[in-house]
């Protein structure tokens, strides 16, 4: 039977069941989208959900995790005002932090919604974030229907939700 190893490297992975916990850290590999083999026994994946991992079949080394990044359109950027850090929100509802020097995610949150914007504070503890479908809402019940124009407040260093105004549209609470 195949036994999904650990995995070393970036270990905040994308599987929905993880995410919606407070502090997501692992999940399930994401599907295979290209292999790179280099004859010496080492293979490149990339995935669906934009990783890289990189496989060594010649050691007993777990695979080791290079990058991750938004597997559906990016919408909202903010740079933190005095770190080399800077935020990123896309249609995969989630918000990420990415640290500048080591070139690497530092951060990710799961949100209720798609992110169509996000916005350090002018000290960098805070990030604002805006939710929304761009209008292309199917129906009022669904996810985005509800998150339509929904704004909160996450703190910048963990991620933690600060704020979360009562949302009021068209007179009644959503």
């Amino acid at each position: 039977a195949w036994v999904t190893p650990e995995l070393k490297g970036i270990n905040i992975k994308m599987d929905d069941k993880e995410l919606e916990k407070a502090n997501p850290k692992r999940g399930k590999p994401a599907a295979a989208h290209s292999l790179f083999g280099d004859g010496r026994g080492n293979i490149l994946v990339g995935t669906v959900c934009n990783e890289i991992y990189e496989v060594s079949f010649e050691q007993s080394d777990p695979p080791f995790c290079y990058m991750q990044g938004h597997y559906e359109e990016l919408w909202g950027h903010s740079t933190h005002p005095s770190k080399l850090e800077f935020c990123t929100g896309a249609e995969d509802e989630t918000l990420r932090v990415w640290d500048i020097e080591r070139r690497q995610m530092r951060a990710m949150a799961k949100i209720e919604g798609p992110v169509r914007c996000c916005c350090y504070s002018p000290d960098g503890q805070w990030i604002a974030v805006g939710m929304g479908s761009g209008g292309k809402a199917k129906s009022s019940s669904g996810s985005s229907a509800k998150t339509e124009g929904k704004w909160i407040v996450l703190e910048s260093e963990d991620l933690e939700l600060k704020f979360a105004p009562p949302q009021v549209r068209h007179g009644e609470r959503v």
